[in-house]
């Protein structure tokens, strides 16, 4: 009799575990697909990308075309994959750093 109330336990107890996703699956929380893309300006790439962990926040940096030439452009989501808002005041930085091409290489 003791066995099989451990056993039963055993079973309801592994019942309750989530499964979790396995290496290289889609983070199906952050925006409800995994994937976000942002148009910014006339075309944009992102070139390096930065997760705050004070926040959860994510950083994307790299460039955005202009038309006449790229400027530096930053883009912050919040945890759900949404642009933060409080971010510019719509979650999307472009910066003429100097005439020509600007990029970011990096965020950190």
């Amino acid at each position: 009799m003791r066995h099989s109330i451990v056993l039963l336990l055993l079973v309801v107890i592994g019942s309750a575990v989530p499964t979790l996703a396995a290496p290289g699956d889609l983070d199906t929380t952050f925006n409800v697909t995994g994937v976000v893309t942002t148009p910014v300006l006339t075309g944009a790439e992102a070139n390096s990308v930065a997760y705050q962990q004070v926040d959860g926040k994510i950083v994307a940096a790299g460039f955005a075309a202009t038309g006449v030439d790229t400027d530096f452009a930053l883009v912050r989501y919040d945890t759900t994959g949404a642009l933060d808002m409080s971010f510019g005041g719509t979650g999307i930085v472009t910066t003429a750093v100097g005439p020509g091409e600007d990029e970011a290489n990096a965020a950190i």
